[in-house]
C-alpha cells in the first residue's frame, strides 16, 4: 500500500493496514541488521516507529487524514516491537543492552502518553504493560541465574515483584482516569 494513497484519500481505513506493513517492515530491518548485542538498531528502529505512530495522532488528523485507530494500532505495534526487541535482549547470552534501552523507550513513550494535553490511555496502558512484562522477566533473569536449590522462594519471589510491578502500574492509571 503506498503512501501517497493514504496521503491523498485521508481515510483511517487506508492508515490502518498501512501502518502494519510498515511496521512490519521495520521490525524486519531491526531483526536483519540488529539482534542482541548490536545496539545501534533498537534505537533506531523504535524512533522510527514511534514517529510513524505519533505522526497519526488524532492532533494531526488534518493533515495526514489519520485517527484513533490508526494511531492506536501503530502505538500497539511500535509497543510490542519494543518489547519483544527488550525480551530478546534480555535473554541473549550475556544479555544485550536492548533490554535497558527497551525499559527507556517504555518509559519515555509512557511518560510523553501520561501527560495531561497527550493522553491517551489505551495507549498507555499497552506501555505500562509493557515495561510491567519486561520489569517482572528481569526480575525473573536475575533470579533464576543466582538460583540455589529452593524453587518455590524463588518463585514466590517472582511473583512479588509481579504483584508489586502490577500494584504500581494500577495505582498510577488510577490517578490518570481521575
Amino acid at each position: 500500500m503506498r503512501l501517497s494513497l493514504c496521503l491523498g484519500l485521508r481515510s483511517p481505513a487506508l492508515w490502518t493496514p498501512w501502518t502494519v506493513v510498515a511496521m512490519a517492515c521495520i521490525a524486519r530491518l531491526m531483526f536483519l541488521h540488529g539482534g542482541p548485542g548490536h545496539a545501534g538498531a533498537m534505537p533506531l528502529g523504535a524512533a522510527g516507529a514511534f514517529a510513524i505512530a505519533f505522526a497519526l495522532a488524532p492532533r494531526w488528523q488534518r493533515q495526514t487524514g489519520g485517527g484513533v485507530w490508526p494511531f492506536r494500532a501503530a502505538l500497539l505495534q511500535a509497543v510490542c516491537l519494543v518489547l519483544v526487541m527488550g525480551l530478546v535482549g534480555l535473554f541473549a547470552r550475556p544479555p544485550a543492552t536492548d533490554y535497558w534501552i527497551g525499559l527507556a523507550i517504555l518509559a519515555a513513550v509512557a511518560a510523553w502518553l501520561y501527560r495531561p494535553h497527550r493522553r491517551d490511555i489505551a495507549g498507555l496502558c499497552a506501555a505500562a504493560l509493557a515495561i510491567d512484562i519486561l520489569l517482572v522477566c528481569g526480575v525473573a533473569r536475575l533470579v533464576l541465574d543466582h538460583a540455589a536449590s529452593r524453587p518455590v522462594t524463588e518463585m514466590l519471589l517472582i511473583a512479588a515483584a509481579a504483584i508489586a510491578s502490577l500494584s504500581l502500574t494500577a495505582h498510577l492509571l488510577k490517578g490518570v482516569r481521575q
